[in-house]
């Protein structure tokens, strides 16, 4: 970053970019920039903080910018927040036709990409954009919520991102708040077209509740491209989901999966983890304690029993519900799902004597 020539407010600057009158090198503070959103079923915080830009020409901005504090700020300092360690991509132009969150009457620009001292980074600035929720499954409370939401004992809404680090479990360990990344949600979806980024309506919340366990981390985890409308619950971490897999809800301690593309519109109960899922296997409801399975692609619209584990599900195995098989669901026997047959799912198992038994369902 250039040495900083000058301040200028945003309408300042939208000025001297159309009259050319930027020098080359320069860098300019905008000292009233504010995050806004005019994308449906979003808004904003509006914690200001104050962006660096260079010129690269006498009309031109670097995408690249920094974040300083803005004069008189308790909000990101009471954190301790180190904002010049962040990096930044800004374009000082309102244009709805890149962003679908691009605000034309109050806006000052759009940052899309952020990614903070952390490592946690999204193509939008999640420091401030807020998604609603109704109360129900892994949310707590009806409110809006930031993309990394702590919700404390007093059932305030805290930006994890800002707080996560410092905040002990019940062992007393610091567990963490980083390395997570969401890729770029490309909307191409009613009401915006092809090509138009949105904000991607992911969140991650961390509650805290009297005797009821602390905060044991939530990083690491990886949103592909498109990625859109998912929950995730207390200490998720290490998960990598791959693209387009939205709409889901993921239960306290579900983590280390590996979900492939086109993976959306699941539930997940908690203690769900260590789980690999193959492309389009989708609309399926797994309750708790259901983990360590594999399901191959295309197995769609299943619902699995509680306390099911150790399933190996390959692949064109559709609607397959395997609450009817009384004696895996009652004694929790390993098993293995391999295919059809006349038309129905093959489930084989071993039980108590380790004979290998065998349905058609």
């Amino acid at each position: 970053m250039a040495t900083l020539t000058r301040t200028m407010t945003y309408a300042e600057l939208v000025a001297a970019i159309s009259a050319g009158t930027l020098n080359i090198g320069e860098s300019i503070r905008i000292t009233d920039y504010v995050t806004t959103t005019a994308q449906a079923d979003t808004s904003s915080a509006g914690h200001q903080f104050d962006l660096i830009v260079t010129a690269l020409t006498n009309n031109k901005l670097s995408e690249n910018a920094k974040a300083v504090l803005h004069d008189a700020d308790t909000y990101f300092s009471g954190y301790g927040a180190r904002l010049e360690a962040w990096d930044i991509k800004y374009t000082p132009f309102n244009n709805t036709a890149a962003f679908a969150w691009a605000d034309t009457v109050n806006g000052k620009g759009v940052i899309y990409f952020m990614r903070d001292e952390w490592g946690n980074e999204c193509h939008y600035d999640f420091k401030n954009i807020l998604f609603p929720r109704t109360a129900g499954g892994v949310v707590p409370q009806t409110d809006n919520y930031f993309t990394f939401s702590w919700v404390n004992e007093d059932d305030e809404i805290e930006d994890l991102s800002l707080i996560g680090n410092s905040l002990q479990n019940d062992e007393g360990l610091y567990s963490g708040m980083f390395g997570n990344k969401i890729g770029v949600c490309n909307a191409s979806k009613f009401p915006y077209a092809d090509g138009i980024e949105s904000l991607s309506n992911n969140i991650f919340i961390s509650t805290s509740a009297f005797d009821s366990g602390f905060f044991y981390g939530c990083y690491s985890n990886t949103l592909g491209n498109n990625c859109f409308s998912n929950i995730f619950g207390n200490s998720c971490y290490s998960n990598i989901f791959g693209n387009s897999c939205y709409s889901n809800i993921f239960g306290n301690s579900c983590f280390s999966n590996i979900f492939g593309n086109y993976c959306y519109s699941n539930i997940f109960g908690n203690y769900c983890f260590s789980n690999t899922f193959g492309i389009n296997c989708y609309y399926n409801i797994f309750v708790d304690d259901c983990f360590s399975n594999i399901f191959g692609n295309n197995c769609y619209s299943n619902s699995i029993a509680s306390s099911f584990r150790y399933n190996e599900v390959y692949s064109n195995i559709n609607n397959t519900d395997f609450t009817a098989i009384a004696e895996l669901y009652l004694r929790n026997y390993s098993h293995q799902v391999i295919g059809k047959e006349d038309g129905g799912c093959v489930v084989i198992w071993h039980d108590d004597a380790g004979d290998q038994q065998k349905i058609v369902i």
